[in-house]
């Protein structure tokens, strides 16, 4: 479809995008024309917690691999009950 940028997208029709890729498509054309129905909000709750980690180069050792797991899944369960969901998770 030769979609790259928010000016390929202005290049089709809301029907063309939709015929492509379905609803999603004049979801993609509105959003590219600032249009959006979603009533705005200050504050909403956070539905999820999670840590990523970049490394330079792939690793293949599994003790470094196992040991990032564990830094990750400390550090997750730090911020579960810092904002006291730990509770939520047992249940």
């Amino acid at each position: 479809m030769g979609i790259y940028t928010i000016a390929d997208i202005n290049k089709h029709t809301k029907e063309e995008l939709e015929e492509r890729i379905g609803k999603w498509g004049i979801d993609l054309w509105n959003k590219s024309f600032g249009i959006h129905t979603s009533e705005v909000v200050q504050y909403h709750e956070s539905k999820s917690i999670s840590s990523e980690n970049t490394f330079d180069e792939n690793k293949t050792d599994i003790a470094f691999l196992i040991s990032e797991i564990v830094r990750v899944t400390e550090k997750i369960a730090f911020e579960l009950r810092q904002d006291k969901k730990w509770q939520d998770v047992l249940r």
